[in-house]
């Protein structure tokens, strides 16, 4: 029977972040598993090892306020498909997020709003309504341009009236 090594990690955020990996890659009722695991995304047998994990995530520049992200998201935990991000970056990274490339550059939906000062809702609306990433992404308030989208503004001056007979 093999002794256990001490790792001394035991209750740090770190081994915390490598159990997580672990329960949603191969423990079935574990939360998360069906978007892990279910899909066939493992850990590397390197990183069954905390001690190994820990070599890898401090030499990569792990610090409490980063989280683990796979570069290629339907590949497995392992040194070449991970590294460390901020929050704010991996919530970009995920698959339900929209991204649009525009002038040689791709940023999320939520990105882009916060870039050009647009409500995150308008260009969602824009987006699902099928508009050309020049519209969705334009600064121009519709109100006052009625003609690029084809509406009519809501002010007395542009009323049609009906002719009298």
């Amino acid at each position: 029977m093999k002794k256990r090594e001490y790792h001394g990690g035991t209750g740090t955020r770190l081994y915390r972040i490598w159990n997580g990996m672990k329960s949603r890659c191969n423990i079935p009722s574990a939360s998360g598993y069906e978007h892990y695991g279910g899909r066939g995304i493992k850990v590397c047998e390197e990183w069954f090892e905390f001690s190994n994990f820990k070599k890898w995530a401090y030499a990569n520049g792990y610090n409490d306020s980063l989280t683990i992200e796979r570069a290629d998201n339907n590949g497995d935990y392992c040194p070449d498909n991970c590294k460390w991000t901020t929050w704010q970056k991996q919530q970009s990274n995920t698959r339900q997020n929209i991204q649009i490339a525009f002038n040689n550059k791709t940023q999320t939906l939520t990105e882009w709003a916060r870039e050009l000062n647009i409500k995150e809702a308008t260009l969602r609306y824009r987006y699902h309504k099928g508009l050309p990433v020049e519209e969705i992404l334009s600064t121009m308030d519709r109100r006052s341009s009625p003609e690029i989208y084809g509406k009519t503004p809501r002010n007395n001056q542009n009323l049609r009236v009906k002719e009298a007979v």
